[in-house]
């Protein structure tokens, strides 16, 4: 089995992206989200396990202008091969998500 730190970025959407889909079992070791506007806006996050529905892990969280949000900060979270993390913000180009992870294939 191979060990490989990771990291994934992306600025999120109205519609949502995936910030990051599991190539293997993955430990999510940090998920910040950054609003990079003079306004609020609000986010959410959610798990979508392969072949499964989506849960929301956080829903409509509001990030203050200019600041950042720790989603995932000190605690765990854990993947497996082919789940998704999937971000929403409530408005586009405002919102970037930086996830880190360990990815065991």
């Amino acid at each position: 089995m191979a060990n490989t730190f990771k990291s994934a970025n992306l600025v999120a959407t109205t519609s949502g992206a995936d910030l990051i889909t599991s190539g293997g079992q993955c430990v999510i070791l940090g998920l910040q989200l950054g609003n990079i506007t003079s306004g609020e806006v609000t986010a959410t996050v959610q798990i979508e396990p392969s072949g499964g529905s989506a849960f929301t892990f956080v829903n409509a969280v509001p990030v203050p202008a200019n600041s950042t949000l720790a989603v995932v900060d000190g605690d765990k979270m854990v993947l497996e091969n082919g789940d998704k993390i999937v971000v929403t913000c409530s408005a586009n180009s405002s919102l970037n998500c930086v996830a880190s992870y360990l990815e065991i294939t």
